[in-house]
């Protein structure tokens, strides 16, 4: 592959879609002393809290998850040239 220098990050490719109206957001959680990073959905960062505390321990919303993003140049744009393909219905 060529190399096309860094994948620019705000590409639309990447955007994180929304589930029923439901937001993703990254969160934390501690189990057995370990730090776990996740991704739960919903409307609030409220809503989360109250639909997941009992059933995770010590849960945190850091923020909305705005994108996700290989960390591979080769591999981000292999994500653009997929939406880019699919947009224009390239089979």
């Amino acid at each position: 592959m060529t190399d096309r220098g860094p994948a620019p990050v705000d590409h639309p490719a990447f955007d994180t879609p929304t589930i029923g109206g439901m937001k993703p957001w990254t969160c934390s959680h501690w189990k057995d002393g370990k730090r776990f990073a996740i991704t739960l959905y919903g409307t609030s960062a409220e809503q989360v809290l109250e639909d997941n505390c009992d059933a995770l321990d010590h849960l945190s919303v850091d923020g909305e998850l705005a994108a996700t993003i290989p960390l591979n140049d080769d591999e981000a744009w292999a994500v653009i040239d997929a939406y880019e393909k699919s947009r224009r219905g390239s089979p």
